[in-house]
């Protein structure tokens, strides 16, 4: 994947935070991407994008975004002959499904979240728990995965629905959200019940749903938040001995045949996520739209369940990946500094530093550690 205009400065502004743009470029090779062209390389003096600035301002003088670009290309010469490109093989995959966003669109009074917005919720769990994923579509899948997930799918055609099915029966484990499976490849809702052609797959119906800012639908003692002025229920998810609150819009009433309630919302007697054994895999599905906080929490839960590569433990903000035996590559996007327990010692790239048990990386700064057993080139 080429970054072929790359960001350097913006409109209203000619750079930003000294150091934002190249902390940008150093989370992209950690997501494949291998070449990042700053966009523009002078101002231009005439035209729409005159006010866009470069890294040379209108009169030829170097900016700061000129100096950063600097730092990032000496960086990324160091960091080239490690292991990058990095080009996982993900045990995960997400189902994308751009008929849904068109249908989003037109019922827009009914799907409040945006198929883009769903999918921004779903790179929002994988950055908080750095793991891999590919994107595939469910008409025509290509590779052996562990685990899929199918956000905020509106449109299920009958081979997309079976794909699924088959998928399930024969080993596999699938999570769908809420939302998914409301019409047919025409955009016609099911006469029969949601999710439509996956009803035994999942082993329940959707009796129907409920939104948060209902007032006459609110728990006894519930939390209460306000967004533009409307009072709106925040809802907990619990499941044995943990619980977490998280702010959604829409949550389904599920009728559960063959499921089972794996996590309930408070005080409502509602699930919000089920499981369902089926063939030989199973199907979870959780009841409100796709949802960061919960998909977090119940994909750390069936990651256990398979088996999936163990992934690093690093505090919140930071984007971690061992991308090549013995070569631990870190980024933290926040600005706060942040202490990162290193799996092994090893030898910085970037800082030219010997790291023992822990990193101390500054903010938007990142660090590739060589374990200190694993030959350097």
């Amino acid at each position: 994947m080429w970054c072929l205009e790359f960001q350097t400065g913006s409109q209203g502004t000619a750079f930003g935070l000294y150091g934002a743009v190249r902390r940008y470029v150093m989370l992209c090779p950690l997501h494949r991407a291998q070449m990042f062209l700053g966009w523009t390389f002078r101002s231009m003096l005439g035209g729409e994008e005159q006010y866009l600035f470069g890294m040379l301002g209108h009169d030829g003088i170097p900016t700061p975004n000129y100096y950063e670009y600097q730092w990032i290309a000496r960086d990324l010469k160091k960091l080239e002959r490690y292991g990058f490109p990095y080009l996982p093989w993900p045990e995960i995959a997400v189902a994308y499904n751009y008929d849904s966003c068109w249908s989003g669109q037109y019922s827009g009074r009914h799907y409040r979240m945006g198929y883009s917005s769903a999918l921004t919720e779903m790179e929002r769990v994988f950055f908080r728990n750095n793991r891999d994923f590919n994107v595939v579509d469910l008409r025509n899948v290509k590779g052996n995965y562990k685990l899929l997930i199918v956000p905020h799918h509106i449109v299920m055609e009958p081979a997309a629905a079976q794909e699924i099915k088959d998928y399930v029966a024969s080993g596999g484990t699938v999570i769908m959200t809420g939302y998914s499976a409301k019409v047919d490849e025409y955009g016609q809702v099911f006469d029969v019940p949601q999710p439509g052609l996956l009803g035994e797959g999942f082993g329940l119906w959707v009796a129907g749903h409920q939104r948060t800012d209902m007032v006459w639908t609110f728990s006894e003692n519930a939390k209460i938040t306000e967004n533009s002025g409307v009072p709106r229920e925040v809802l907990r998810v619990c499941s044995d001995n943990e619980s977490f609150e998280t702010e959604l819009d829409y949550y389904e009433i599920l009728d559960l045949h063959s499921a089972r309630c794996m996590a309930y919302f408070e005080g409502k007697d509602l699930c919000a996520v089920s499981e369902n054994s089926y063939g030989k895999g199973y199907a979870y599905y959780t009841a409100a739209e796709t949802n960061a906080e919960i998909l977090f929490w119940l994909v750390e839960k069936v990651a256990k369940r398979l088996g999936l590569q163990e992934r690093l433990l690093v505090p919140e903000g930071v984007q971690a990946r061992e991308i090549a035996p013995g070569q631990y590559f870190y980024v933290n996007a926040t600005d706060e500094e942040k202490e990162i327990s290193l799996r092994e010692r090893g030898k910085g790239v970037l800082s030219e530093k010997w790291y023992s048990s822990a990193l101390n990386l500054k903010p938007y700064d990142a660090e590739l550690v060589v374990a200190e057993e694993y030959p350097r080139p």
